[in-house]
């Protein structure tokens, strides 16, 4: 689904194009996190001060939930408790992705984990217990695994596990905005350059509960 600019979002997630920019890259993505030669983005991607600027460019609840995916980059997970309190919100903890082994980039190591943070604006959000009782009869019990860590396999590059998608429509208030998006997913709004010359509304609440 298209981004609705008239709604005020209860969930936000957040995938930035990140740039391991320090090597004179200011954007291109053509370098890995220590200055080498590694994998090129077919997205337009941002130098860490910018993303550190950037603004919502649509409107939230007064009590909303925020995701933010980082690398495991010293210098992103320095960055990113200040991020989230410049988008207004106030972060209160994060987990773990790690990816089942493969073979990663990287000219020091290869990368198995990725962390998504996790931030609150307002009152503290919680589905109603009844409510929760009778969505988790379809949960399956791999989904929702530890509240620390997602173990679901990686795929191909950036793109992050359906399963978290899921539960966070589970866990956190609607309407759900995904921004920076590539793909289409149940139930979620979806913006970002590439998402938007692919996706189509024709059925607006296809996957909604």
């Amino acid at each position: 689904m298209i981004v609705d600019p008239a709604l005020k979002y209860g969930t936000v997630e957040i995938d930035f194009p990140w740039a391991y920019g320090n090597h004179g890259n200011s954007g291109g993505g053509m370098f890995g996190a220590n200055g080498r030669r590694g994998i090129c983005p077919t997205y337009r991607t941002m130098p860490l001060k910018q993303i550190a600027e950037w603004r919502l460019p649509f409107e939230v609840a007064e009590s909303a939930h925020m995701y933010l995916w980082t690398p495991k980059d010293a210098q992103f997970m320095e960055a990113a408790p200040g991020i989230i309190r410049g988008l207004g919100f106030r972060p209160v903890n994060l987990r773990v992705w790690r990816k089942h082994p493969h073979k990663g980039p990287g000219q020091w190591e290869q990368s198995t984990v990725e962390f998504v943070w996790r931030g609150v604006r307002g009152p503290l959000w919680r589905r109603p217990l009844a409510e929760l009782r009778r969505i988790l009869l379809y949960v399956p019990t791999d989904v929702i695994g530890s509240p620390d860590m997602i173990g679901v396999a990686a795929s191909e590059h950036s793109r992050k596990p359906d399963e978290f998608y899921r539960e966070a429509r589970w866990m956190s208030p609607p309407p759900h905005l995904s921004l920076f998006q590539r793909r289409e997913r149940d139930g979620w709004y979806g913006w970002g350059d590439q998402y938007e010359a692919m996706a189509t509304d024709a059925n607006p609440k296809r996957g909604m509960f």
